[in-house]
């Protein structure tokens, strides 16, 4: 790994901003799964 790169990515983890956006990305992708299940639940309920 490149060393400018690693210490790019330490500086960006270092920053709270970096952290709130990789909850929030995190937050949204689970979300988006657990919403898509119920979802197929429901419809699979209803149908079934």
């Amino acid at each position: 790994m490149d060393r400018t790169l690693l210490a790019e990515v330490l500086a960006d983890l270092s920053d709270p901003w970096t952290w709130a956006e990789l909850v929030l990305i995190t937050i949204g992708m689970t979300g988006m799964v657990v919403g898509a299940i119920a979802l197929h639940m429901l419809l699979g309920g209803a149908i079934g």
